[in-house]
């Protein structure tokens, strides 16, 4: 897993960014 970046179960990806 990227440091910056979550995963969730349905298949959506979130760009996180502090």
């Amino acid at each position: 897993n990227n440091n910056n970046r979550l995963f969730f179960g349905d298949g959506t990806q979130l760009v996180v960014k502090p």
